[in-house]
């Protein structure tokens, strides 16, 4: 279930979302591969455009994939006008935008 930033209707940063915690029972069991296993989506120096996920079904049994996004809100910890370091992150709707 997606959080929002206290008093917000943004969604919180993947950051602050986090990635969960592994169920190694459903691991053991999994039929899905995905790849790759993580995306660098705010490396400024090598930012890319677009990304590539590949999704591979390795069980005996025809599978639907449904693949959705949500952006979440921006946090930068910068001042625009001088780049000097604030005490708690700004917040924007400058949301990540998907296509298919």
């Amino acid at each position: 279930m997606p959080v929002n930033i206290s008093g917000t209707t943004l969604l919180a940063t993947t950051a602050q979302q986090g990635a969960g915690l592994v169920n190694a029972f459903q691991l053991i069991q999994a039929t899905t591969i995905i790849s790759p296993s993580e995306l660098a989506l705010n490396d400024s120096i090598r930012q890319a455009s677009s990304y590539t996920i590949e999704v591979t079904n390795i069980g005996n049994e025809t599978v639907t994939y449904n693949i959705n996004h949500s952006g979440a809100a921006l946090a930068t910890g910068l001042r625009k006008e001088n780049d000097m370091l604030l005490a708690q992150p700004l917040y924007s709707a400058d949301y990540a935008v998907s296509s298919t």
